[in-house]
């Protein structure tokens, strides 16, 4: 397949872009600066906590996380970037899942600088600390 020259392709980013900004799908990653810190989504009561976990995916840049609870009933999805510092809330076994490594182990966690608690697979979470069962 060939691809389209670089003139072309830009306006069509850009354009797409534009599209992507106007429903809110453009906002799923923060900035490097938001992700640095935390933040980008709102803020948490645990905004600050120290965490020793985070994020980290073998394959790309960012992590995919479903919002689990705290979100206005409304199913969510974002990506965080390499290096997120998260706290583990509690685990639980459920299908399994390949990302870093197969396994059906899944956490809930807290995402400093966004509400609620966020689903992940285990195999993205670096540093994993003691938590109870959920």
């Amino acid at each position: 397949m060939k691809q389209l020259p670089l003139a072309i392709r830009t306006p069509i980013v850009a354009i797409l872009m534009a599209v992507l900004a106007g429903i809110g799908v453009a906002n799923l990653v923060p900035s490097p600066a938001e992700a640095a810190f935390g933040g980008g989504g709102g803020t948490n009561a645990s905004a600050g906590v120290e965490a020793g976990s985070y994020l980290y995916n073998q394959s790309g840049p960012t992590v995919s996380v479903l919002c689990y609870t705290g979100c206005g009933g409304v199913a969510q999805f974002k990506y965080m970037y390499n290096y997120t510092g998260v706290s583990i809330f509690c685990y639980f076994d459920g299908n399994w899942f390949t990302g870093n490594y197969s396994s059906p182990r899944w956490f809930l966690i807290q995402i400093p600088g966004f509400y609620g608690l966020w689903q992940v697979h285990s195999s993205y979470v670096y540093y994993q600390t003691a938590s109870p069962r959920c």
